[in-house]
């Protein structure tokens, strides 16, 4: 891949990745069904493996609902056919799925990293890990 190639991967993954913390913090089942990849797995803050409908089904049924996301990137690359971004986000939910380590309204600051994939001739997420390193009540 030419350096213009990897940039404008990236630059089309940042924004997909953009619009997916936009589709988190409004619950947009609409933008999950169209930006995670029908592969799409997560290893959560909890520990917890959960695939695209588990998670989407979480956001749709209001189990999941975030107040704030605060994302920064440390790591943006294409490698291949797939594109990874690796940061920090700080996050404040106002519900947790059940057996969540830290209840609503906590701040949790965690690593993470993502994994794009071009499907069809879109960005799609496909992989996405998170890790609590501290909190805050």
């Amino acid at each position: 891949m030419s350096k213009s190639d990897n940039e404008k991967a990236v630059a089309e993954v940042l924004a997909v990745n953009e619009r997916l913390t936009a589709a988190a913090l409004a619950s947009d089942m609409v933008v999950f069904h169209e930006l995670l990849s029908e592969d799409f797995v997560v290893s959560d803050p909890s520990n917890t493996i959960r695939h695209r409908d588990e998670l989407i089904s979480l956001f749709a049924n209001s189990e999941v609902v975030y107040r704030s996301i605060d994302m920064t990137i440390d790591y943006a690359e294409a490698l291949g056919d797939l594109v990874v971004i690796m940061g920090t986000e700080s996050t404040i939910l106002d519900a947790v799925p059940e057996g969540s380590p830290q209840g609503p309204g906590v701040t949790l600051h965690r690593r993470f990293t993502n994994i794009f994939r071009k499907e069809n001739g879109n960005w799609r997420l496909l992989i996405k890990q998170s890790t609590t390193f501290s909190t805050e009540e």
